[in-house]
């Protein structure tokens, strides 16, 4: 997970590991309740953000084998 991390949040803000990009925004967004009882949004978990050179014509597509 950590290169693809690595790989996402690359661009996302300058002066911070991406790692720790991906940390700060994933901890004020998807992240919710009092301790002890925190829990987590997998609906808010950003694995990517900011703008990745090279992508302006990327797409991803499904295959399905029968």
């Amino acid at each position: 997970m950590l290169p693809f991390i690595d790989i996402g949040f690359k661009n996302s803000q300058k002066n911070i590991s991406p790692f720790n990009a991906a940390f700060k925004y994933n901890f004020a967004n998807a992240f919710y309740g009092d301790y002890p009882n925190i829990r987590l949004d997998l609906a808010y978990i950003l694995l990517s953000h900011g703008s990745t050179k090279g992508t302006d014509y990327a797409h991803i597509s499904q295959i399905v084998c029968a």
